[in-house]
């Protein structure tokens, strides 16, 4: 984002500073890149890993998924972003507390994402 930001950029730090050359010293951790962030596609097996931590980490009795679902969940083309904001999205509109989240409700979610 620095290459389009067309301003001037402050480092702030709460560390106090005298006239000593450990003055400089933040600024040496500091590394600047005009480089963009490498983003790099995850491959399915990493994507059941996403979909399963997301699973786990609200509640595994939440959800209705088998095997099965998991696996056509890791074919879809999602970030680890987007698979957490279709899973919150999901447990939203299946707030009841009997209810539970179904393949076809994320699926549907996924396509939006």
């Amino acid at each position: 984002m620095i290459d389009r930001f067309p301003g001037d950029i402050f480092y702030l730090s709460r560390a106090q500073f005298g006239l000593a050359s450990s003055h400089s010293t933040p600024l040496t951790r500091l590394k600047l890149s005009t480089e963009p962030l490498p983003f790099h596609r995850l491959q399915p097996q990493t994507r059941r890993k996403v979909w399963n931590a997301q699973f786990n980490r609200r509640g595994p009795q939440k959800f209705a998924i088998d095997p099965l679902g998991l696996l056509r969940l890791s074919e879809l083309k999602l970030n680890g972003k987007q698979i957490k904001e279709v899973v919150s999205k999901a447990l939203g509109i299946c707030s009841q507390p009997s209810s539970r989240v179904t393949l076809d409700l994320l699926l549907a979610l996924a396509q939006t994402a």
